[in-house]
């Protein structure tokens, strides 16, 4: 988790070495994301004790390798 001013960021990291089996950004699934959105809720009511502070998901991909890998941020609406 991190912040953009007083907005909550939970972000996902995804990479993909190679495009064999897709890109990073078609290894988020619906399933992924609502884990992911059920997550930030969780942490939201067990560490600050309230669901409804401003926040958003987003998924960050890399396709190749780390260090060199084409980098994009998505925004999960």
């Amino acid at each position: 988790m991190s912040r953009d001013g007083e907005v909550l960021v939970f972000t996902e990291v995804r990479q993909r070495r190679s495009a064999r089996f897709g890109d990073a950004a078609e290894s988020v699934t619906p399933r992924k994301l609502a884990l992911m959105g059920r997550s930030a809720l969780t942490y939201l009511v067990r560490e600050l004790g309230r669901d409804d502070l401003p926040c958003r998901l987003e998924v960050l991909t890399i396709d190749g390798p780390a260090e060199t890998g084409t980098l994009r941020l998505v925004a999960v609406e």
